[in-house]
């Protein structure tokens, strides 16, 4: 996976209807952007799941339904967030990732797409 700057990700601006921040990664066609190059493990596996969906898909039209599509959204995020928890091999650690992944889910980052509770127990 290359590493470019955030402000490079060609969809920046069509991302701006959720709330971006210095710590908002995204990945397009083997390319993670964002503003650091040391990612958790964790977080490349979710972002290595997506870029595998892209491939499949087709990137573009990927990113399209990502962002014009809650359903699509919130199963692509599932599927992403399970295989990240699962890549965590200490049972503590996995179950902090779970609670915090559920908070993210839920949260404005997807466009609060579904609650913490609903969140929680299907990344379970």
């Amino acid at each position: 996976m290359n590493f470019k700057k955030q402000a490079s990700f060609p969809f920046l601006e069509e991302f701006k209807i959720f709330p971006i921040n210095e710590d908002t990664i995204f990945v397009y066609k083997d390319t993670i952007y964002g503003n650091s190059k040391e990612l958790p493990p964790d977080i490349l596996v979710h972002e290595e799941y997506h870029n595998n969906r892209q491939k499949k898909y087709g990137p573009e039209k990927w990113i399209k339904k990502y962002l014009n599509d809650d359903k699509f959204r919130l199963s692509e995020e599932i599927s992403a967030y399970r295989v990240q928890i699962k890549s965590i091999k200490i049972k503590e650690f996995q179950e902090e990732c779970l609670k915090e992944c559920a908070s993210n889910l839920s949260g404005p980052l997807y466009g609060e797409i579904i609650n913490y509770k609903k969140a929680f127990n299907l990344l379970k």
